[in-house]
């Protein structure tokens, strides 16, 4: 099934946006995977201006899609 160009191209400006914009200017920040319908908790940005990955594969793949566009 083919995803919409609409929809597609939403996800990879959220994505970009999450990156450019919404990462450097909040405090914090919880990133979840929701794909599979149980949401995994991939990375979180802590107060101190520190984001922890605690699923690197994962969160390689969002940032791939970002680094792609």
């Amino acid at each position: 099934m083919k995803v919409p160009d609409v929809i597609e191209r939403r996800y990879y400006r959220g994505i970009k946006n999450l990156f450019d914009i919404y990462l450097p200017i909040v405090e914090g920040v919880f990133i979840y995977d929701n794909s599979d319908g149980e949401p995994e908790l991939l990375a979180q940005k802590t107060v101190d201006g520190n984001l922890v990955v605690l699923n690197n594969l994962k969160f390689k793949e969002i940032e791939n899609y970002y680094d792609y566009r």
